[in-house]
């Protein structure tokens, strides 16, 4: 059972903090007292019975000698005679004529999580939601309006059960700029933006307050990067700080990488530099059909199109209708990322890309990526793009009765 009150929250003017220099909890175990030399065995013996917490020992010095040591039981044993344990366990301690003896554990901040103190912390009926997402040093978070007024002591505390982090920041709206900066609030920590990320082998640098970045799609940078042959073209029209045109190039594809975003521009190119890939990627600060259309007027055969930009990707499709004035040798594979709240978001997409591309039907692959919130997913759409889209005079008919659309799913 526990014994003191878990730690202390001291209350300002104006907001929770979290002490952690006055948090303790302690725990009232019992234990066995063993000789050194039997403590292997023993402990083979009476595992299943034996306290078990990260971070935490369950053999101890016993303060009273150095020829034994206190084997911490499991918070189940109640009293001295090991009720609450099996019959097989207690006859192992009576058989080898063990002293029980009781224990009091006292646990600082660093054997927790942030969650097992935050329940104790803040009331029982507010629902606790705490996740957040790690990019660098900062933990970025998205709290409810129900929690906002615990948002102090809720940085407090992932601080200090996480050694690793030094900034705790939240978002306190929706991203409302072409440049996919997200407002946020510092909480807690160092008041330094400046992350740096690593990602499947490549290190990426940014002012995370000035670009835009989700380390959630890790796994989703390197899925679509391994679709990429050395020696293919890409065009990826919102390349932010690099997180798919840095892996493209390290596979020696001739990367031409955009961003609107001066601060994505500058980082990108820097990143490119730290991972030894700038001689393959080419970079832009441009709008995002501005730059299709200037590598396509300057008869750039591109292989792979990426479209990371999910809430209006879809919209900007509208460049490759009627893009290439003749049929080029090769047209272009189009990975188009996009949000759907629908029933069916592999309909909802298709219909919208179909909509914008002035077409009946397309062959797709959809991946699903993530659901971003409940009832909310991230999908890539990827497809060839038609004759029929790409070029005006093209001489390539829609079939009367069209294929119906491939839609695979890959998650």
């Amino acid at each position: 059972t526990w014994g003191a009150p878990f730690g202390k929250v001291l209350l300002n003017a104006t907001m929770l903090r979290f002490d952690k220099a006055a948090f303790s909890r302690s725990l009232n175990l019992f234990a066995i007292r063993a000789k050194v030399g039997d403590l292997g065995r023993l402990r083979k013996s009476l595992e299943p019975i034996l306290f078990s917490r990260q971070k935490v020992r369950c053999i101890i010095p016993d303060p009273a000698t150095t020829t034994h040591k206190l084997m911490l039981l499991c918070e189940k044993v109640q009293d001295h005679e090991l009720n609450g344990v099996d019959d097989v366990h207690k006859q192992t301690v009576k058989n080898e004529n063990l002293e029980v003896i009781p224990h009091t554990l006292t646990l600082g901040v660093e054997y927790f999580t942030a969650d097992e103190i935050l329940r104790e912390l803040i009331p029982k009926d507010v629902e606790l939601i705490t996740a957040f997402e790690t990019v660098g040093h900062i933990a970025h978070l998205n709290l409810r309006e129900n929690l906002l007024p615990y948002k102090y002591l809720i940085a407090d505390v992932i601080l200090a059960t996480n050694s690793y982090l030094r900034t705790v920041v939240n978002k306190v709206s929706v991203i409302q700029n072409q440049f996919r900066a997200f407002p946020m609030e510092l909480l807690a920590g160092d008041d330094d933006m400046m992350a740096t990320v690593l990602e499947h082998g490549f290190t990426y640098r940014f002012d995370y307050s000035k670009v835009y970045w989700n380390s959630r799609l890790d796994n989703e940078h390197h899925r679509l990067v391994t679709l990429m042959e050395p020696g293919q073209i890409v065009c990826d029209m919102f390349a932010g700080v690099g997180p798919f045109a840095v892996p493209a190039a390290a596979k020696k594809c001739v990367v031409h990488a955009n961003d609107l975003n001066p601060h994505s521009y500058e980082a990108l190119i820097a990143n490119a530099t730290r991972n030894k890939v700038s001689s393959f990627v080419h970079p832009y600060n441009m709008d995002g059909r501005d730059f299709v259309r200037e590598l396509i007027k300057k008869d750039v055969l591109i292989d792979h199109v990426i479209m990371n930009l999910p809430a209006s990707a879809i919209e900007f499709l509208d460049v490759f209708y009627h893009a290439y004035p003749t049929l080029p040798e090769r047209l272009p594979t189009i990975h188009c990322y996009c949000f759907s709240k629908a029933d069916d978001p592999e309909k909802e997409s298709m219909d919208a890309i179909q909509e914008i591309l002035k077409i009946r039907s397309l062959s797709a692959t959809i991946h699903h990526v993530r659901l971003v919130a409940p009832k909310k997913e991230m999908l890539c759409v990827s497809f060839l793009l038609p004759e029929s889209v790409a070029v005006a005079s093209s001489t390539h008919t829609e079939d009367a009765n069209p294929p119906p659309t491939k839609q695979l799913r890959t998650e």
